[in-house]
């Protein structure tokens, strides 16, 4: 199910607080979507990830624009287990920077000891 056109807008005219996605199967495409969106969004305070097919390069995007975004404080991966260890890198990476992050959920990141 791709994400609604409703929320979308939303997120795009910064009118957005929290974003479900758990109910969603998002593709590449979406995620890549809402990643692009995130930097400038000021309003966003939480995103709940459902089944994602993320890869090695969107994680380090999604990161890199959370690096940039000053209004998100409640992040939870959902239960991907593809996130992984350079995943995971990419996310503590993104927490050296960003600031208002309160509260990270990975899930089942599948890590290495």
């Amino acid at each position: 199910m791709p994400i609604f056109p409703d929320t979308l807008k939303s997120l795009q005219n910064g009118t957005l607080q929290e974003l479900n996605l758990a109910p969603y199967m998002l593709s590449r495409e979406d995620i890549q979507t809402i990643t692009q969106l995130l930097p400038a969004n000021a309003s966003l305070k939480s995103i709940f990830f459902g089944s994602c097919q993320y890869d090695r390069e969107l994680l380090e995007a999604f990161a890199e624009a959370l690096k940039q975004n000053t209004s998100l404080m409640e992040l939870s991966m959902g239960a991907n287990n593809d996130i992984g260890d350079h995943g995971t890198r990419a996310i503590a990476g993104m927490l050296e920077v960003n600031r208002s992050l309160v509260s990270l959920q990975m899930g089942k990141a599948n890590i290495s000891d």
